[in-house]
């Protein structure tokens, strides 16, 4: 079903000029709470209020012969020269330069990238993305890629009067066919399987949810969002009620507590985008306690050497892409503690599945900054 560890932490991607491992994808009770949005009300994104004042022409580089597919595996290996030729920073330098400069033209760039992925249904493999295919091959890439490259740079561009209706419309079915891949997903990362081999979820789950629930507010589709935030509620409901992810302890050996901030990392994030839209699941009992354990270790404790029975040699620092959540956690809550491990890693948060940099919530018009103030 998934690719092994070892492989995945060797995926590169190339991070504002420089390089930054990714994350390894491979890991794997709180409160309860029903859907409370109102049937008809428009889901919220992050950057639902930047105006976009210009319409400026921009020097687009040609998306004619952009990938439109995920590379064959080298045995076991992900082909990383080839993933680095999919444009996931290029789009997120686009639509981060449309909402710095409140200007239409590099959207409109992005959304030609956009329409000739929907020319070619980009990223959709039929065994990956029907119930009844075969063994999925790209979910994990799929998972991340579409997020940090499709789902949140959308949302970026959701206020932007410049782009008709029928641009939208023309990208629309390929983004339902690319989220079907995902509910797949979905339902495959939480099946009792999981429980009964490894004793709880696998990671993945949450970077699953980031990608689907960034399409269900992109698409505005309730019911959609509601899927993806009840399967996100049942992982976080499963945590251990010290915080503690079962499948990360009964997996990952030394690095255990990497892969806690992980999931602190993309549990975070996805977070930011429900309680924009009614809920607070930031501040869900299993995961404030997660967060904490790894703040705690960051601070030198040992609790995940002790509760993994073993030194810990991979530390979240050596990686701090992962820790973007601490810029968002650490303003919404005014803790100085995480403030502290923000501001230590600065630029380097800069997460291209993430959208970018952390401050990018944050700038003028975001819901964040209308929510929280400045930062």
């Amino acid at each position: 079903m998934w690719r092994c560890d070892a492989v995945a932490r060797r995926l590169v991607m190339r991070l504002a000029g420089g390089f930054a491992v990714v994350a390894c994808l491979i890991g794997c009770q709180g409160k309860s709470e029903e859907p409370v949005l109102e049937t008809g009300e428009p889901l919220k994104g992050p950057w639902d209020g930047v105006e976009f004042a210009q319409n400026n022409p921009y020097d687009c580089v040609d998306p004619t012969g952009v990938p439109t597919e995920f590379p064959a595996h080298i045995g076991e290996d992900w082909d990383i020269p080839a993933l680095e030729k999919i444009p996931v920073e290029y789009i997120n330098e686009l639509t981060d330069t449309a909402l710095e400069a409140s200007d239409h033209g590099p959207a409109a760039c992005a959304m030609q990238y956009f329409q000739t992925f929907a020319d070619n249904n980009a990223f959709y493999l039929e065994g990956d993305c029907t119930e009844n295919g075969e063994a999925a091959a790209h979910d994990y890439e799929r998972s991340l890629f579409t997020t940090g490259m499709i789902g949140l740079p959308v949302l970026k561009l959701k206020g932007d009067p410049f782009i008709s209706d029928e641009e939208w419309e023309n990208i629309e079915p390929w983004l339902r066919s690319l989220v079907s891949c995902h509910q797949v997903m979905l339902k495959d990362r939480l099946a009792e399987s999981y429980i009964s081999g490894y004793g709880g979820y696998h990671n993945s789950v949450y970077n699953v949810s980031l990608a689907g629930i960034s399409f269900a507010i992109a698409l505005n589709d309730q019911a959609l969002f509601d899927e993806f935030v009840a399967g996100y509620q049942q992982a976080l409901d499963h945590l251990n009620d010290d915080g503690s992810s079962p499948y990360e302890l009964n997996e990952k050996g030394d690095a255990t507590l990497f892969y806690h901030n992980y999931i602190s990392n993309y549990a975070s994030h996805v977070a930011l985008l429900t309680d924009m839209n009614g809920h607070d699941f930031l501040h869900h009992e299993k995961l404030v306690k997660m967060r904490g354990l790894v703040m705690g270790d960051l601070g030198g404790g040992t609790t995940f050497a002790d509760l993994a029975g073993e030194p810990q040699t991979r530390n979240p620092t050596d990686e701090p892409h992962n820790l973007t959540w601490t810029y968002h956690v650490g303003r919404i809550d005014s803790d100085a503690a995480v403030m502290q491990v923000a501001d230590q890693y600065g630029p380097d948060l800069i997460h291209a599945m993430t959208a970018g940099l952390p401050e990018r919530w944050w700038g003028p018009g975001t819901t964040l900054r209308a929510n929280y103030g400045a930062p």
